[in-house]
Parts: structure tokens; sequence; C-alpha cells
């Protein structure tokens, strides 16, 4: 397998990036929605929308704590199993039950004890997605050392982050819809379209990881791979990499952008264009589309202008069409639904710059760092970045 993958090999690495882009999809996008609902829809409540803004905060803090303690753990690791399979197997079951309960919150109406619930899943949820995910990207040079096969999987790695998010974008909304009224699956009753949409999402996302963790192998434990760095020193060899305080962050600032973007359209749809979560999940899938389709430009272009001037010019494009989008129902031509599709479309061509560029920014960032230090560390950046 190392040196020269199959084809049934790509794809099988590659679908573990399904459930690296289904999961927090889902998680972003529709938690706020589910726990502070807009008061006029008529939904039940379980946090106040001040609570569920501090939690959401309170939860990242979590991952931005976890990520450079599991990106450690996994490049120090000794496992015959190899430095990176054994996260994904384990950790995986983890992820998929702190999903799931996310939508099953202990008590009916706003209460301290859905605020605490709320919180402690919100946490756990983002642990275990670094467990799982950091490893799971750090995998690829382990598996293959051919500069072109890489590039070669990176692009499968994208048509499942495509699909992945065309299903959390397309599929969410109507199952929420549908199952609003609840249904009874044998002796288990789930009470409202939240419940189901939480176990079907959760099982698929989980199941693409151990696609990936039970059919892949490492290469065999070996004196090459010791990193010697304690913690602290890898941290701080890490910030002292000129090329990684520059890309952490730029790549969280478009994050937080696409995140805004994913987090105001179900409230758009529902409280300005006055339409159902079907039409939610057709703008998120708007913005998915447009930017799949500018793949091809944005791979172009950064041959031509650069992969760092790209970047700017998408942060640029963010920066422009997100406060348009608080004047949605406010045009003098078109209606509500059309204005707010338009300006999700234009979304997705800054989007498109985050899909494609990241990976291929990172392992430069992490080619100078091994010539700085003789250390092969992807999961320290990947867990970080």
């Amino acid at each position: 397998m190392h040196g020269q993958m199959t084809l049934r090999e790509k794809w099988l690495y590659a679908a573990g990036n399904f459930g690296t882009s289904l999961l927090p999809t889902v998680f972003v996008g529709w938690t706020i929605y589910f726990y502070a609902p807009p008061p006029d829809e008529g939904m039940q409540a379980y946090v106040s929308l001040a609570a569920v803004g501090i939690i959401t905060f309170l939860g990242r803090l979590v991952d931005a704590v976890a990520d450079p303690i599991v990106g450690h753990w996994s490049d120090t690791s000794r496992s015959p199993r190899g430095r990176r399979i054994p996260f994904v197997l384990y950790g995986t079951p983890g992820l998929v039950l702190t999903f799931v309960l996310l939508w099953f919150p202990p008590v009916q109406g706003v209460s301290t004890a859905n605020a605490v619930y709320l919180g402690v899943m919100m946490g756990a949820f983002w642990f275990f997605y670094t467990v799982v995910v950091a490893p799971y990207l750090s995998l690829l040079p382990e598996i293959s050392t051919v500069l072109a096969e890489r590039v070669s999987v990176s692009t499968y790695m994208a048509v499942f982050e495509v699909l992945s998010l065309i299903v959390g974008s397309l599929v969410v909304g109507p199952i929420v819809e549908f199952f609003s009224g609840g249904v009874t699956l044998g002796p288990v009753h789930f009470g409202d379209g939240f419940k189901i949409m939480g176990v079907l999402m959760g099982v698929i996302g989980g199941a693409s990881f151990l696609m990936t963790g039970l059919t892949i192998r490492e290469t065999p434990h070996h004196a090459g791979k010791d990193v010697t760095f304690p913690f602290a020193e890898a941290m701080s060899s890490t910030f002292r990499n000129p090329g990684f305080p520059p890309y952490l962050v730029t790549v969280s600032m478009f994050r937080v952008a696409i995140d805004v973007v994913v987090v105001s359209i179900p409230f758009l749809v529902k409280t300005v264009m006055r339409e159902g979560e079907a039409w939610a999940g057709v703008g998120q899938g708007l913005v998915v589309i447009v930017a799949t389709m500018m793949f091809p430009a944005v791979t172009k272009l950064s041959e031509v202008w650069g992969k760092r001037k790209l970047m700017i010019l998408g942060g640029a494009g963010f920066a422009l069409v997100l406060p348009i989008m608080f004047t949605i129902g406010k045009w003098p031509m078109f209606s509500p639904l059309t204005q707010g599709m338009i300006l999700f479309a234009l979304a997705g061509i800054p989007t498109a710059t985050l899909l494609v560029l990241p990976r291929p920014m990172l392992a430069d960032v992490i080619d100078m760092d091994a010539a700085r230090t003789g250390f092969r560390r992807e999961a320290m950046y990947n867990g970080m970045e």
C-alpha cells in the first residue's frame, strides 16, 4: 500500500473526509436554531440565545485547547497500529455519541439544566472531533510518499467534502421539516425532526471514519517516526515557524466567515424570507454548488497569482457579501427569497478558496517545519490549524 496506493485505497482513505465535513456542517448550521429558535416560529426553545452564544464560545475554547494536546499525543504515539489509525478507531464512537445526544436535551423548555447539558455536549463533541480528525488528516503522509499521489488523494477528499456539504445542506432541512411532528421507530419515539436527523447524520458520519480506520494500514513504527520534542517545546516550535501564524490567522478568519453564512441561512430563510426549513437547505446547498463550480478557476488562478494572493481576494469577497445579507428584503427589486438566493450564490465564490487552498498551503508550512526541526509533525499542525 505504501508508495503506490490503488484506486480502492485512495477512495477508502478519502471517504473519511465525508464525516470530517458533514458533522461540523450540521452542528454549526443547526444547533443554535434548535436550542434557541426565533420566537415567532412556535418551536420549543431550550436555552436562551445569549446563553447559546456564550456556550458556543466555550465549546470552541475546548476545541482550541484540545487541538495541540491531541496533535502532540498523536505525533509522539508509539502504538503498534500506528500514530493515526488508533485515534480514528477509538475516537469515532465518542464523536458519534456526543453528536447524537446533542439533539436530546434533558428538559422541555428553557432551563439551566439544558444550558449545562449543551455546554458539556458541545465541549465533548469538539474534543472527540479533534481526536478523530487531526490524526485522520495527518495520515496521508504515512500511507503515501509520492507527491503526485497525494495530490490525487486530495482530489478525492475534495469530492467527499462536497458530497458531505450537499447532504448537510440539502438533506438535513427536509428531514427536520418532514419529521417535525415526531416519529416512532419500534420502541423508540423521536419527538421532532432534529432527533431523527441527529441519529441519521451521526451514524453516517461515523461510518465514513470507520471505512478509513478499518481498511487503511500505516507503516509499522520505526525510529524515524519518533518525535522527541516535549509538549511545550513542540508548541513553541510550531509558532516559531514563520509560515504558520499568518496561515492560522487567515484560515481562522475564513472559517468564521463561513460559519456566519451557514448559521445565518436558517434564520434569514425563516424570519426574513418567510420560507420553511427545506429552503434553508436549498440556500446552504447553493453555497456549496457554486463553490464546487469555482474549483477549476481557483486551481488555475492559484497557479497564476499564487495561493496567498487568492486567499486574500477570497477574504475580500466575504467582506463584501456578508454585510449585504442584512439588507435582504429591502431591495427595490426581486422577492426576499430571490434576494437571499443571489447572495448565497455569491458567498459560494469565496467559499471555494477555503475548500481548495488550505491543504496545499498547510503542506507548504509543514515542509518548512520539517526542514527546520528534522521532524514530521503533521498532527500538531492539523490539530492547531
